[in-house]
Protein backbone atom coordinates (compact mmCIF):
# COMPACT_ATOMS: atom_id res chain seq x y z
CA UNK A 1 0.00 0.00 0.00
CA UNK A 2 1.12 3.77 -0.61
CA UNK A 3 2.70 5.24 2.29
CA UNK A 4 0.27 8.32 1.74
CA UNK A 5 -2.94 5.74 1.69
CA UNK A 6 -1.39 4.01 4.52
CA UNK A 7 -0.83 6.87 6.44
CA UNK A 8 -5.12 7.74 6.38
CA UNK A 9 -6.06 4.50 6.74
CA UNK A 10 -4.67 4.45 10.47
CA UNK A 11 -6.31 7.54 10.63
CA UNK A 12 -9.82 5.80 9.92
CA UNK A 13 -12.99 7.21 12.35
CA UNK A 14 -10.24 9.65 13.99
CA UNK A 15 -10.08 13.35 13.97
CA UNK A 16 -7.75 15.63 13.62
CA UNK A 17 -4.85 16.90 15.50
CA UNK A 18 -4.55 12.73 15.39
CA UNK A 19 -1.16 12.68 17.35
CA UNK A 20 0.77 10.22 15.00
CA UNK A 21 3.36 12.37 13.89
CA UNK A 22 1.79 13.18 10.49
CA UNK A 23 0.51 16.26 8.89
CA UNK A 24 -1.84 15.37 5.93
CA UNK A 25 -3.00 17.45 3.36
CA UNK A 26 -5.56 17.08 0.64
CA UNK A 27 -5.28 19.06 -2.72
CA UNK A 28 -8.62 19.68 -4.22
CA UNK A 29 -8.35 21.23 -8.37
CA UNK A 30 -10.93 23.56 -10.20
CA UNK A 31 -12.25 22.70 -13.39
CA UNK A 32 -16.10 23.76 -13.18
CA UNK A 33 -18.20 21.32 -13.73
CA UNK A 34 -15.24 18.70 -14.44
CA UNK A 35 -15.38 19.58 -10.56
CA UNK A 36 -18.13 16.83 -9.61
CA UNK A 37 -15.59 14.20 -9.93
CA UNK A 38 -14.19 15.84 -6.78
CA UNK A 39 -17.20 15.16 -4.83
CA UNK A 40 -17.23 11.50 -6.09
CA UNK A 41 -13.74 11.21 -4.60
CA UNK A 42 -15.04 13.21 -0.96
CA UNK A 43 -18.05 10.76 -1.06
CA UNK A 44 -15.62 7.75 -1.05
CA UNK A 45 -13.12 9.45 1.69
CA UNK A 46 -16.71 10.29 3.71
CA UNK A 47 -17.44 6.43 3.02
CA UNK A 48 -14.48 5.09 4.52
CA UNK A 49 -14.32 6.87 7.80
CA UNK A 50 -12.04 9.60 6.47
CA UNK A 51 -13.74 12.86 6.78
CA UNK A 52 -11.86 13.95 9.89
CA UNK A 53 -8.36 12.96 8.72
CA UNK A 54 -7.06 15.74 7.37
CA UNK A 55 -5.48 18.37 8.77
CA UNK A 56 -5.42 21.09 5.41
CA UNK A 57 -7.26 20.98 2.48
CA UNK A 58 -6.26 23.15 0.07
CA UNK A 59 -8.56 24.59 -2.89
CA UNK A 60 -9.07 26.46 -5.49
CA UNK A 61 -12.11 27.59 -7.75
CA UNK A 62 -14.83 24.66 -7.55
CA UNK A 63 -12.58 22.60 -4.93
CA UNK A 64 -13.37 25.52 -2.50
CA UNK A 65 -17.45 24.36 -2.98
CA UNK A 66 -16.11 20.87 -2.79
CA UNK A 67 -14.10 21.13 0.50
CA UNK A 68 -16.61 23.36 2.07
CA UNK A 69 -19.30 20.69 1.77
CA UNK A 70 -17.08 17.96 3.08
CA UNK A 71 -16.33 19.52 6.11
CA UNK A 72 -19.83 20.40 6.82
CA UNK A 73 -20.51 16.66 6.85
CA UNK A 74 -22.82 17.40 3.84
CA UNK A 75 -20.62 15.79 0.70
CA UNK A 76 -23.76 14.04 -0.78
CA UNK A 77 -25.96 17.23 -1.40
CA UNK A 78 -22.61 19.47 -2.47
CA UNK A 79 -22.66 16.40 -5.41
CA UNK A 80 -26.46 17.18 -6.03
CA UNK A 81 -25.43 20.53 -6.70
CA UNK A 82 -23.49 19.74 -9.84
CA UNK A 83 -26.05 17.63 -11.48
CA UNK A 84 -29.44 19.25 -10.15
CA UNK A 85 -28.41 22.63 -10.28
CA UNK A 86 -25.58 23.91 -12.40
CA UNK A 87 -26.76 21.70 -15.08
CA UNK A 88 -28.82 25.02 -15.81
CA UNK A 89 -29.36 28.07 -17.96
CA UNK A 90 -29.46 29.45 -14.74
CA UNK A 91 -25.90 28.98 -14.54
CA UNK A 92 -24.13 28.38 -17.93
CA UNK A 93 -26.03 30.50 -20.36
CA UNK A 94 -23.30 31.26 -23.77
CA UNK A 95 -26.64 33.84 -25.15
CA UNK A 96 -25.46 35.56 -21.96
CA UNK A 97 -21.97 36.61 -23.58
CA UNK A 98 -21.09 39.24 -20.76
CA UNK A 99 -21.59 36.51 -17.84
CA UNK A 100 -21.31 33.13 -18.89
CA UNK A 101 -21.57 31.83 -16.00
CA UNK A 102 -23.61 33.27 -13.07
CA UNK A 103 -21.83 32.93 -9.83
CA UNK A 104 -24.52 34.99 -7.60
CA UNK A 105 -26.91 32.06 -8.50
CA UNK A 106 -24.36 29.78 -7.33
CA UNK A 107 -24.12 31.45 -3.68
CA UNK A 108 -27.99 31.43 -3.68
CA UNK A 109 -28.62 28.14 -3.94
CA UNK A 110 -25.95 27.28 -1.47
CA UNK A 111 -27.63 29.97 0.99
CA UNK A 112 -30.86 28.66 0.23
CA UNK A 113 -31.50 25.90 -1.40
CA UNK A 114 -28.78 23.60 -1.08
CA UNK A 115 -28.20 24.93 2.33
CA UNK A 116 -24.29 24.90 3.09
CA UNK A 117 -24.07 24.29 7.45
CA UNK A 118 -21.58 26.95 7.28
CA UNK A 119 -21.40 26.48 11.57
CA UNK A 120 -20.33 23.04 10.97
CA UNK A 121 -17.69 24.15 8.78
CA UNK A 122 -16.21 26.99 10.75
CA UNK A 123 -16.10 24.73 14.00
CA UNK A 124 -14.12 21.74 11.83
CA UNK A 125 -10.52 21.13 12.96
CA UNK A 126 -9.44 20.48 9.16
CA UNK A 127 -7.82 23.91 7.99
CA UNK A 128 -9.32 24.52 4.97
CA UNK A 129 -7.72 27.48 2.55
CA UNK A 130 -9.11 28.46 -1.03
CA UNK A 131 -6.66 30.42 -3.04
CA UNK A 132 -7.70 33.85 -4.11
CA UNK A 133 -6.35 36.45 -6.81
CA UNK A 134 -5.33 39.82 -4.97
CA UNK A 135 -6.44 42.34 -7.56
CA UNK A 136 -4.75 45.22 -6.43
CA UNK A 137 -1.32 43.21 -5.06
CA UNK A 138 -1.91 41.15 -8.57
CA UNK A 139 -0.87 37.96 -6.21
CA UNK A 140 -2.26 34.79 -5.06
CA UNK A 141 -3.13 34.38 -1.33
CA UNK A 142 -4.21 31.58 0.94
CA UNK A 143 -7.36 32.22 2.68
CA UNK A 144 -8.29 30.25 5.93
CA UNK A 145 -11.78 30.27 6.65
CA UNK A 146 -10.95 30.02 10.25
CA UNK A 147 -10.15 33.19 10.38
CA UNK A 148 -13.43 34.85 8.84
CA UNK A 149 -16.91 34.68 10.49
CA UNK A 150 -20.36 32.92 8.81
CA UNK A 151 -21.03 36.30 6.52
CA UNK A 152 -17.80 36.79 5.44
CA UNK A 153 -17.66 33.27 4.49
CA UNK A 154 -19.63 33.80 1.83
CA UNK A 155 -17.65 36.82 0.71
CA UNK A 156 -14.87 34.54 -0.02
CA UNK A 157 -17.32 31.49 -1.74
CA UNK A 158 -18.17 34.05 -4.02
CA UNK A 159 -14.76 35.03 -4.87
CA UNK A 160 -13.16 31.55 -5.19
CA UNK A 161 -16.00 31.18 -7.87
CA UNK A 162 -15.60 34.43 -9.63
CA UNK A 163 -14.20 32.96 -12.72
CA UNK A 164 -12.04 35.16 -14.89
CA UNK A 165 -13.06 35.72 -18.62
CA UNK A 166 -16.67 33.73 -17.69
CA UNK A 167 -18.28 35.88 -15.00
CA UNK A 168 -16.16 38.90 -14.19
CA UNK A 169 -15.52 41.25 -10.95
CA UNK A 170 -14.01 40.84 -8.09
CA UNK A 171 -15.41 40.92 -4.24
CA UNK A 172 -14.28 42.86 -1.28
CA UNK A 173 -13.00 40.92 1.94
CA UNK A 174 -11.60 42.67 4.63
CA UNK A 175 -9.48 45.77 3.00
CA UNK A 176 -9.17 43.56 -0.10
CA UNK A 177 -10.41 42.87 -3.39
CA UNK A 178 -10.60 39.00 -4.71
CA UNK A 179 -11.33 36.83 -7.32
CA UNK A 180 -10.63 33.65 -8.36
CA UNK A 181 -7.24 32.00 -9.82
CA UNK A 182 -7.18 32.24 -13.78
CA UNK A 183 -6.47 28.73 -13.51
CA UNK A 184 -3.66 28.71 -16.49
CA UNK A 185 -0.88 25.67 -16.09
CA UNK A 186 1.13 27.99 -14.49
CA UNK A 187 -1.36 28.10 -11.25
CA UNK A 188 -2.26 24.79 -11.24
CA UNK A 189 1.39 23.72 -10.66
CA UNK A 190 2.02 26.54 -8.23
CA UNK A 191 -1.20 25.60 -5.96
CA UNK A 192 0.13 21.95 -6.01
CA UNK A 193 4.03 23.33 -5.28
CA UNK A 194 2.54 25.40 -2.92
CA UNK A 195 1.20 22.59 -0.59
CA UNK A 196 4.16 20.15 -2.17
CA UNK A 197 6.53 23.00 -0.84
CA UNK A 198 4.61 23.11 3.28
CA UNK A 199 5.13 21.24 5.86
CA UNK A 200 2.76 18.47 5.13
CA UNK A 201 4.06 14.92 5.60
CA UNK A 202 1.41 13.41 3.82
CA UNK A 203 -0.44 14.97 0.65
CA UNK A 204 -3.64 13.35 -1.24
CA UNK A 205 -4.48 14.81 -4.94
CA UNK A 206 -7.71 14.99 -6.61
CA UNK A 207 -7.71 16.14 -9.93
CA UNK A 208 -10.85 17.26 -11.49
CA UNK A 209 -9.84 16.20 -15.09
CA UNK A 210 -7.13 14.47 -16.62
CA UNK A 211 -5.53 17.43 -18.21
CA UNK A 212 -4.48 18.85 -15.01
CA UNK A 213 -2.47 15.71 -14.42
CA UNK A 214 -0.73 16.26 -17.82
CA UNK A 215 0.57 19.88 -17.01
CA UNK A 216 1.70 18.75 -13.52
CA UNK A 217 3.85 16.30 -15.45
CA UNK A 218 4.85 19.07 -18.05
CA UNK A 219 5.90 21.04 -15.25
CA UNK A 220 8.85 18.38 -13.93
CA UNK A 221 6.89 17.34 -11.46
CA UNK A 222 6.74 13.63 -10.49
CA UNK A 223 5.11 11.20 -8.09
CA UNK A 224 6.92 10.50 -4.90
CA UNK A 225 6.04 8.89 -1.09
CA UNK A 226 5.35 12.26 -0.18
CA UNK A 227 1.87 12.42 -2.31
CA UNK A 228 -0.34 10.31 -4.16
CA UNK A 229 -2.59 11.17 -6.52
CA UNK A 230 -6.21 10.37 -7.66
CA UNK A 231 -6.40 11.05 -11.59
CA UNK A 232 -8.99 10.39 -13.50
CA UNK A 233 -8.99 8.40 -16.46
CA UNK A 234 -7.78 10.16 -19.92
CA UNK A 235 -10.37 8.47 -21.84
CA UNK A 236 -13.35 9.85 -19.36
CA UNK A 237 -14.38 12.59 -20.87
CA UNK A 238 -16.01 15.35 -19.40
CA UNK A 239 -16.90 19.28 -20.53
CA UNK A 240 -16.28 22.50 -18.32
CA UNK A 241 -19.17 23.48 -19.41
CA UNK A 242 -21.25 19.83 -19.08
CA UNK A 243 -25.28 20.28 -18.43
CA UNK A 244 -25.82 16.68 -19.04
CA UNK A 245 -27.04 15.53 -15.15
CA UNK A 246 -26.22 11.80 -16.40
CA UNK A 247 -22.95 12.48 -17.46
CA UNK A 248 -22.19 14.29 -14.14
CA UNK A 249 -23.32 11.14 -11.97
CA UNK A 250 -21.52 8.68 -14.08
CA UNK A 251 -18.18 11.27 -13.24
CA UNK A 252 -18.49 11.70 -9.67
CA UNK A 253 -19.42 7.36 -9.61
CA UNK A 254 -15.99 6.76 -11.16
CA UNK A 255 -14.06 8.68 -9.16
CA UNK A 256 -15.46 7.57 -6.18
CA UNK A 257 -15.25 3.97 -6.50
CA UNK A 258 -11.56 4.93 -8.06
CA UNK A 259 -10.74 6.28 -4.40
CA UNK A 260 -12.48 2.98 -2.63
CA UNK A 261 -11.26 1.00 -4.63
CA UNK A 262 -7.36 2.34 -3.78
CA UNK A 263 -7.87 1.53 -0.54
CA UNK A 264 -9.20 -2.14 -0.97
CA UNK A 265 -12.79 -1.48 -1.06
CA UNK A 266 -15.47 -2.61 -3.74
CA UNK A 267 -18.80 -1.30 -2.75
CA UNK A 268 -20.60 1.35 -4.45
CA UNK A 269 -20.60 5.15 -3.60
CA UNK A 270 -23.79 6.66 -2.00
CA UNK A 271 -24.91 9.64 -4.22
CA UNK A 272 -28.32 9.62 -2.34
CA UNK A 273 -28.59 13.47 -0.02
CA UNK A 274 -31.41 14.00 3.04
CA UNK A 275 -31.17 18.18 2.70
CA UNK A 276 -31.65 18.97 6.11
CA UNK A 277 -32.34 22.26 6.22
Amino acid sequence: MYPVIEHLNNRKNKSVPVNDGRKIALVLFGGMMTGVRGTGALIALQELGLIDAFDEIYTISVGFVNGSYFLAKQVQLGASLSYEDLCSKKFINFFRFWKLVDVGYVVRVIKEVKKLDVKTLLTSKTKLFAKLLNVKTKKHEYINIEDFDEQTYFSILKAATSIPYLNPGSVKIGDNYYMDSDLSHKELVEHLNYVLNSNATDILVVYSHYGQFKTIRKAGIQGSEKFYEIIPDKNEKLSRFCTDPVAMKIAARMAGLKVKNLFGENTEINLNYENRN
